[in-house]
């Protein structure tokens, strides 16, 4: 016989089989589910959250691929209450995002556990620092091992793991995807690995859940590629008006 001719597939060779049912049983499902994930994350997201972590939080909306502004244009993502009866924010309420997820609400939260670590006289690389401590400070001490460091990033991860819950309730995006200093390089992978353990924690359990986090891949550049694009959409809407550039 030619080495063409056709032989039986063995059980061994086979990556899937058929049953007494005539139905197919894939004996790699983690390789189907990491394709069907794959594929996923490669198709256009047309509804999604952007949060950006700097000095303040900030937050974007696309939903069916429009850029929502609001009614007055004054959407604060950052300032929606993550801790009822919280931190006091300047903006006038109590418990805002931007008091906890933020560059600066991360220093506050660091200082704040080096007073407990005094008060109970424990050592802290926290308290080491020569100046004002920064909040990229306190994810490299968090990614050497210090313990209070590390929980200070949790406890930042949970409040913003609360903020992210009720955007994926509210307007359930494909994705919330991540921006800024905070966001960037290792200190960004350690958030997003402590995000997606709070999410997992909190969110509900009566549905799936399938909104994805993830780090922009433009990192700090992020909203000047942002707002690059937003000209490049009002610029195509002005001329398929027939107003040109009089809009802008």
């Amino acid at each position: 016989k030619s080495d063409s001719a056709e032989k039986p597939a063995s059980s061994s060779s086979s990556s899937s089989v058929t049953n007494a049912n005539g139905h197919s049983n894939d004996r790699h499902p983690s390789e189907s589910k990491k394709k069907k994930k794959k594929k996923r994350e490669q198709e256009p997201v047309k509804d999604l959250v952007l949060l950006t972590l700097g000095t303040g939080v900030g937050a974007g909306l696309i939903l069916a691929g429009n850029l929502v502004s609001g009614a007055t244009g004054t959407i604060e993502g950052g300032h929606h209450i993550v801790c009822q009866g919280g931190k006091p924010c300047p903006c006038g309420q109590r418990g805002c995002m931007e008091q906890y997820c933020s560059a600066t609400g991360v220093v506050g939260l660091a200082k704040d556990a080096i007073k407990r670590c005094k008060e109970c006289g424990t050592a802290t690389a926290l308290s080491k620092h020569g100046g004002p401590l920064t909040c990229k400070q306190v994810f490299e001490d968090a990614l050497s091992g210090d313990e209070t460091a590390l929980g200070v990033v949790k406890e930042m991860c949970h409040y913003l793991a609360v903020g992210c819950i009720n955007f994926m309730r509210i307007v359930d995006p494909a994705v919330i995807v991540l921006a800024g200093g905070v966001a960037e390089g290792k200190s960004g992978s350690l958030l997003l690995a402590n995000l997606r353990a709070e999410i997992k924690k909190e969110t509900w359990t009566c549905l799936p859940t399938p909104t994805r986090i993830a780090l922009a891949s433009a990192g700090r550049q992020a909203g000047i590629v942002g707002s690059v694009a937003a000209a490049r959409m009002l610029c195509i809407k002005s001329i398929s008006e027939g107003n040109y550039f009089a809009t802008l």
